[in-house]
């Protein structure tokens, strides 16, 4: 199988940045997980799989959602690769060109990805030829593997709770799941009360990327968990009330 692919380079490290239904990347991609004993004796760094994580996944992929990010693999051995003419590769740092694809499978090995990977696992096959982009590189060392999974999975930082819950105002108010409105206008209550000069609670919540000071020390995500409590308690007349407002 050949696919378009672009070809670069980051240092030494070869690269292939393409696109790949998940029905063939199941068919060749594997996992070396700490629980394995590879014969080799390559290390492993990849923790367990998360059947929670892989269902919720899954779940995500049937209800329309797709996978926006890199999964990162590295090819065993060296591929083929077919440059497009010249005339289409005058960039120096990176060539287009055609990729032929190993066909067995362990001839890609994941560092970053699992998940998404197997989130595919227990779908229909109907879902199977969804597209998902893939950085690969090539015949890169088990070290150096282990070095970039442990760069993104201890070096990126986790969205802020308090981000998350300001973003339900957004995202979910309307909702006619009661639970996430209630959620949602609980949010943009509170925002409203930060953001209105009259109000005395101008200013006083704490703003992800914001130096705290002894002013805004109030958490959103405790404020909106108390507002919630006292509107659940509400009579159902004075729920429409607060939400048509």
């Amino acid at each position: 199988m050949k696919i378009p692919a672009v070809k670069g380079s980051f240092g030494k490290d070869v690269f292939y940045s393409f696109v790949i239904s998940a029905r063939h990347l199941l068919k060749i991609a594997f996992v070396n997980h700490q629980a394995l004993n590879h014969p080799e004796g390559r290390p492993a760094y990849q923790r367990m799989i998360d059947r929670h994580r892989i269902k919720d996944i899954g779940d995500f992929i049937k209800n329309g959602g797709y996978l926006p990010t890199n999964i990162l693999i590295n090819f065993t051995e060296i591929c083929r690769f077919d440059f497009l003419p010249n005339i289409h590769n005058t960039d120096k740092n990176i060539k287009f060109g055609w990729l032929h694809l190993p066909n067995k499978y362990k001839s890609a090995w994941v560092i970053d990805g699992q998940h998404r990977r197997y989130g595919f696992s227990n779908l229909d096959s109907k879902f199977l030829d969804r597209s998902l982009f893939v950085l690969a590189f090539e015949k890169m060392e088990t070290k150096r593997e282990a070095e970039l999974f442990i760069t993104i999975n201890h070096e990126q930082r986790s969205v802020p709770k308090s981000l998350l819950v300001a973003l339900q105002a957004d995202l979910k108010l309307g909702s006619d799941d009661p639970k996430e409105a209630i959620s949602a206008l609980a949010s943009a209550l509170i925002r409203t009360m930060s953001h209105d000069n009259t109000s005395p609670f101008f200013s006083r919540f704490s703003t992800p990327g914001i130096t705290q000071t002894g002013k805004n020390n109030l958490s959103v995500p405790e404020a909106v968990k108390g507002l919630i409590r006292h509107l659940s308690k509400k009579k159902p007349c004075s729920w429409l009330f607060l939400r048509s407002h």
